[in-house]
């Protein structure tokens, strides 16, 4: 089943609003607080949960797909649940590891933190830990719905729940502060577990086979392993950056989100269409045609991306002035955050360069290569990012974030330019 233009157009809105509104969310919280103790101790407890949730919740989503298209309704309906209960009962074991062992996971993770702020922290992290629950089952739950080529209701609901997210921070930050905030993240991601649940067919379990989830890990073992690796950047940077001056782990995680939508357009623009017209092409022997259109599109990409890098060089600061330069946002603090923005605008360059050749490879069937590149640069990048730690601080950590993504993006262009010149002459 295609999708026409006008569904894609509209899918394309929809994710596009809600990373909107998730950043209209950071910002109401940092200029409501100010970076600084509080909003460290909330970003610092996210992390966790996060990581956890994107290693397994996204490696399950990239093969659950096709392993349920490959079954026949009726098996779909019994198998479904069945892997459902199955992932529900490991996320909320993990989720409940969590909540127990947050003393002394925060304690660990962020050496940096004043005994007051590591209370906070723990605080925070029990209730977040929930989120590991509910979002990495909203996860699978929407690739169960994609499935079902059932592709705009994961994009509705996310975005209902990220609106009632933004209002609720919006009229209650002044008041409840940051555990208001914690809270309404776990509200937002129980909503979408909620109404993503409700548009799954009814439970059927009768017939169900363990062999099945035994099928799906085979399936997911390779990206689990390596994404437990390389995923790991964030706990990394904010563990450094919790000894950094208070605000640190703030500003560097505005900093990758604000990125993050550029590179997540970018994906949605230029890598993910390349993986289908690639892998269309190469089943016509047309390979001469795939790599001029790689080469085209790798040279508009780095071009484009190095253009948006200098705007932020050249009116950065004026732009977060005009963004932030108000509330309990000190100017201080719009300066280093212009600061780390210009330093990262190298992840710019190397990630939407670095998703594209990525994309080639895997429709080169050497997904295996992309998993051993990130974990042998993740390696290199986070003795970068100690290096520059002790030396530069706060902005070393930065630089080490943007090597990871430039070492990637190079390595990653050689392996393809190689595959193609040795296996698609």
């Amino acid at each position: 089943m295609m999708l026409s233009h006008r569904r894609r157009l509209t899918l394309g809105t929809l994710a596009l609003t809600s990373m909107l509104l998730s950043i209209a969310i950071q910002w109401q919280i940092i200029v409501g607080l100010g970076p600084g103790a509080m909003t460290d101790a909330y970003f610092a407890s996210q992390v966790v949960p996060s990581v956890l949730m994107v290693i397994i919740g996204s490696s399950v989503s990239h093969v659950l797909v096709p392993f349920v298209i490959e079954m026949t309704p009726g098996e779909r309906q019994v198998n479904t649940w069945g892997i459902l209960l199955a992932l529900m009962t490991i996320f909320g074991s993990l989720s409940a590891i969590l909540f127990i062992t947050a003393p002394a996971w925060v304690a660990v993770l962020f050496p940096g933190f004043s005994a007051e702020l590591v209370e906070l922290t723990i605080t925070l992290s029990r209730i977040l830990s929930f989120v590991l629950l509910f979002g990495g089952m909203s996860a699978v739950l929407t690739a169960v719905h994609q499935a079902e080529h059932h592709f705009l209701l994961p994009e509705v609901w996310m975005l209902v729940s990220t609106i009632i997210m933004l209002v609720g921070v919006t009229l209650g930050l002044a008041t409840h502060g940051i555990i208001l905030v914690a809270w309404l993240s776990l509200l937002r991601h129980a909503m979408q577990f909620i109404f993503l649940l409700g548009g799954v067919p009814r439970p059927a379990l009768d017939g169900f086979k363990l062999s099945v989830l035994g099928q799906l890990w085979q399936r997911a073992k390779p990206l689990l392993l390596g994404s437990s690796i390389y995923k790991t950047g964030p706990i990394i940077d904010r563990n450094l950056a919790s000894m950094t001056p208070v605000g640190g782990i703030t500003i560097i995680a505005f900093a990758q989100q604000l990125y993050g939508i550029a590179l997540t357009l970018a994906d949605k623009a230029f890598a993910t269409p390349f993986i289908a017209i690639t892998s269309t092409l190469m089943k016509q022997g047309k390979h001469a045609a795939i790599r001029s259109m790689y080469w085209r599109m790798w040279s508009w990409s780095l071009i484009i991306s190095l253009a948006v890098w200098a705007v932020i060089i050249v009116a950065g600061e004026w732009a977060l002035e005009l963004f932030l330069g108000y509330g309990l946002v000190k100017t201080e603090d719009i300066a280093t955050l212009s600061t780390v923005m210009i330093i990262m605008g190298g992840v710019l360059a190397g990630g939407v360069t670095g998703q594209l050749s990525a994309a080639g490879l895997y429709a080169c069937k050497k997904s295996a290569d992309v998993a051993r590149i990130a974990v042998i640069n993740f390696i290199i990048a986070t003795l970068i990012k100690v290096i520059g730690f002790l030396t530069l601080g706060l902005y070393g950590i930065v630089v080490g974030i943007v090597a990871y993504q430039v070492i990637n993006a190079v390595v990653l262009h050689i392996k393809l330019d190689r595959t193609y010149r040795e296996e698609y002459a």
